[in-house]
């Protein structure tokens, strides 16, 4: 039973929902805290329709990926798009984008 409850402490998922006719793209994104690597050539593609979770220890870089296709953090290298246009200082594009963080 420890094991158990050890597991669902350190697990933790992240729903990603994509709809209204737009595809999320993610190309090679790092981000570095530091010298702490948060996220090192991360790619994918959020198509129109689909859910897709994100599964991985406190730590993994779930919620700063998260972030990075919101247009909350700047990935410091990599391409990040929404249908072909950047996300991140881009109000056409965040317009269309919803995030609710897990530390409110």
């Amino acid at each position: 039973m420890k094991l158990a409850k050890i597991l669902f402490v350190v697990v933790m998922t992240v729903v990603l929902v994509s709809c209204g006719n737009s595809t999320g793209e993610l190309i090679g994104v790092s981000k570095l805290f530091g010298k702490k690597k948060a996220l090192n050539g991360v790619s994918i593609n959020v198509e129109d329709g689909h859910i897709y979770g994100l599964v991985g220890s406190n730590g993994s870089g779930k919620s700063t990926l998260l972030r990075i296709m919101s247009g909350v953090y700047k990935a410091d290298g990599g391409k990040v798009s929404l249908d072909g246009k950047p996300i991140f200082n881009c109000p056409e594009s965040k317009r269309r984008i919803s995030y609710i963080s897990d530390d409110i």
